[in-house]
């Protein structure tokens, strides 16, 4: 497979990314134990963890992938177990995210088995007005910079994380932007089309249209091909 055809099976991204992943690994693992039914991954969690908050989606498909949500404070116990037992064996954390449901903030992690090919995603969910979870950096080394990323963009604290500053934004920057409650800064929301500079105390002056070259009067046009 050349690098045109492989960067053609990653698009597009984010479920595309994880059908591209089932793919390569299914194509690669010959060998292995079978996966488990969402059910089968239920059931032990259930047995295993009878004092802890585990909740299982009952809009999980026959065939699809088993989704839980976990308390945050029996999270890093479940995780652990969740990597460790070799059942389980999710050794790869694939993706961790922040979300803003409106009411509340979540992780949603994606986890792998490379060796029993079953999928697994967890969410744990914070108030907004609190928005502490703990860390996983602790449990998979890979969910550190995905913390600082849903820091970065969200706001969600994750108590025990090793560094946890921004990663996207500067360091100076005011505000979580994928917040569904963001208030975009007044410095650079400014009209393209506007030669007039925007109203005293709103940021920078807009920029000017181009023009073509020697004149300031005459918008740059598209150049033109003969037939």
């Amino acid at each position: 497979m050349n690098r045109d055809e492989t960067l053609a099976l990653r698009q597009p991204e984010c479920q595309g990314e994880q059908d591209y992943l089932r793919k390569i690994i299914a194509s690669n693992l010959s060998s292995g134990e079978s996966a488990m039914t969402p059910q089968e991954i239920f059931d032990i969690l259930n047995s295993r963890f009878v004092d802890c908050r585990v909740e299982f989606f009952p809009q999980t498909q026959e065939g699809g992938d088993a989704f839980i949500r976990i308390a945050p404070e029996s999270l890093v116990e479940v995780c652990q177990f969740l990597k460790m037992d070799p059942g389980m064996d999710f050794k790869l954390l694939h993706c961790l995210s922040g979300v803003d449901y409106g009411d509340h903030l979540s992780s949603v992690i994606h986890l792998f088995s490379l060796t029993h090919r079953h999928w697994l995603t967890v969410k744990a969910e914070c108030p907004k007005d609190n928005p502490v979870l703990p860390s996983l950096a602790t449990v998979w080394k890979a969910a550190n910079w995905h913390e600082r990323e849903a820091y970065d963009l969200l706001g969600i604290q994750y108590e025990g994380h090793p560094n946890l500053r921004r990663i996207l934004l500067p360091d100076d920057w005011e505000g979580h932007p994928l917040r569904k409650d963001y208030q975009m800064p007044d410095d650079s929301m400014y009209p393209w089309e506007s030669d007039s500079p925007p109203e005293s105390g709103s940021g920078h002056p807009a920029p000017a249209r181009p023009t073509a070259p020697g004149s300031e009067s005459q918008p740059l046009q598209r150049p033109t091909t003969g037939s």
